[in-house]
Order: structure tokens, then C-alpha cells, then sequence
């Protein structure tokens, strides 16, 4: 009796754990590998790691909602924190020299939402730094560090609760007194389809000059949607441009996202640019 009344314990923790419907704090992480095509007498190893923790004001319900845009629909204010580290290894095929670069970026931000009145505020700010060694037969030969402050500002406002507009300012001031400030817009409505637990979420982000790129005039325009087949799992893709001023870039994702539990959402994706197809994994678990 005792085994089982210990059993019978472990098992309704557990399945209660499963059938939470509400979260306040969310860990999101996620690796990005990328396939660069072969140059000649050129190896490229080149990979990014993203971890972010968000807190929220209070509980998120995902009762009846797609349990990926359940914080969205809610409308709770909430303040997150950031850290990517992303490294690029290029080396000579004779072994004779090499190139490393790694980046760390950390951020802050909050993003304020009144239901009253429909306000929403987004104000981020964090901080970019980029280190890079070059060896010639295994000897440093050069190495330099910049680094940049890089900040963004959004005000807008949620008519209904499925629909985000919004528009700002964002930029950065780097090594060397380098600066730039330039405009940034959002937009994110999700909608139900019929009656079955279906839903389709649309988003865009346009940021022109200073972001994506800290030490380059950038303007970036994105184009995303997302089609949930249920609560729990979701099929989507991702358009990006990318205009350098000197010379332009695009680049297309398929990406799916699948929920175990109110706690566990795994996601894979995959983006393929020019000589670049990148291979990610996703993970959020909430708490």
C-alpha cells in the first residue's frame, strides 16, 4: 500500500506539472549552426547560441490559446534579459593561418502593456562586443576588440487584443565614436481560424539603419507567418532582406514549433541564404 500510495503521489505531481495553465517566467534557448559554402583554400566553422529569461507581471493563462502566443494574447507587461555568443573560425586548408572572431551581446529590456487604453512601450538597451585573433603558423599576429551600445525604443498601441502595431527609434554608438540612430516598426496580429483550435499568427519587422550589423548601416525588412495546426504545434516561415547600402542579402526559414506540455516546447528551423543554409534548434521551458 505504501508503493502505491507513493506511485499514485509521483504520478498526480506529474500530470498536474503537465496541466498547469499558467506560467510567470519563461527560459528560452536556442543554437544556430551554420553550412558555409566552400571557398577556396578556406574552412569556416560558424555557430550562434541565444539564451533569454523573461519575467511576467503575472500569471499567463493558456487555456484555449496557442500555448507559443499565449503571453502576446494575454497583454502582460513583463521584463526580459538576454545573452547570444556567436563564433566564426575560418582557417587556411594548409593550416598556415587562421581568423577567429567572437561575439557577445547582452540585453535588457521591459515591454509595458495597458489594457485599458491599448498602450504598449518597449524599451531595450545592451551592450556588443566582438574579439578577433589572427595566427600565421599558430602565432598571434593581430588581434582587436570593438565593442557597442545598441538601444531601441517602440511605442505603439494594441487596438484589440490579437493586434500589435508599433513604431520607434533604435540604434548604436561604437568603437571609435561611431554612431547611428535610424527608425524601427513592428507589427503582430493572430487570428483564430474556425472552430477547431486553429490559429495564424503574421508578423513583420522593419529596422533601417544600425541594427543587424552594429558597425554597419543596415536596413532589414521581415516578413513572418506561422499556421497552428493545434494549441500545441505550429508550422511557419520567415523572409528576410537585408539592404548593406554597397550590396543586399535575403534569406527564407521553414520553422515548426511543437509543445509537450504547458512547460515544454522544442522547435527546429531552417534558413537558407546565399552559401549559407543555417540549422537551429529551439527549446522554452516555463515555470
Amino acid at each position: 500500500m505504501k508503493k502505491l500510495s507513493f506511485l499514485s503521489l509521483v504520478l498526480g505531481t506529474t500530470l498536474g506539472a503537465t496541466q498547469t495553465q499558467a506560467y510567470q517566467y519563461q527560459i528560452d534557448a536556442g543554437y544556430d549552426h551554420h553550412e558555409i559554402d566552400d571557398i577556396a583554400g578556406l574552412t569556416i566553422d560558424k555557430g550562434d547560441f541565444n539564451l533569454q529569461a523573461t519575467a511576467y507581471f503575472e500569471n499567463i493563462k493558456t487555456k484555449n490559446v496557442p500555448l507559443q502566443e499565449a503571453a502576446f494574447l494575454s497583454q502582460t507587461s513583463n521584463i526580459y534579459g538576454a545573452y547570444a555568443y556567436s563564433f566564426t573560425d575560418i582557417e587556411a586548408t594548409n593550416n598556415s593561418a587562421e581568423l577567429n572572431i567572437d561575439g557577445h551581446d547582452f540585453k535588457g529590456g521591459f515591454e509595458y502593456l495597458n489594457r485599458q487604453n491599448g498602450l504598449y512601450v518597449n524599451a531595450e538597451i545592451g551592450r556588443t562586443s566582438l574579439d578577433a585573433t589572427e595566427k600565421e603558423d599558430g602565432v598571434t599576429i593581430w588581434d582587436g576588440e570593438d565593442h557597442a551600445t545598441h538601444y531601441r525604443a517602440l511605442f505603439g498601441f494594441m487596438p484589440q487584443n490579437n493586434l500589435l502595431i508599433a513604431a520607434g527609434v533604435q540604434g548604436y554608438n561604437a568603437t571609435g565614436e561611431q554612431k547611428e540612430a535610424g527608425l524601427a516598426a513592428r507589427a503582430k496580429y493572430v487570428t483564430a481560424l474556425g472552430q477547431k483550435g486553429q490559429y495564424l499568427n503574421l508578423e513583420t519587422n522593419v529596422n533601417l539603419n544600425g541594427i543587424d550589423g552594429y558597425f554597419n548601416e543596415t536596413d532589414s525588412y521581415q516578413v513572418a507567418a506561422d499556421f497552428y495546426i493545434n494549441p500545441t504545434w505550429s508550422i511557419g516561415s520567415n523572409y528576410t532582406f537585408v539592404d548593406y547600402g554597397s550590396e543586399d542579402t535575403d534569406s527564407i526559414s521553414i520553422r515548426t514549433k511543437k509543445y509537450f506540455n504547458q512547460n515544454v516546447g522544442i522547435g527546429a528551423e531552417v534558413n537558407f541564404a546565399e552559401d549559407d543554409t543555417v540549422y537551429g534548434v529551439r527549446g522554452t521551458y516555463r515555470f
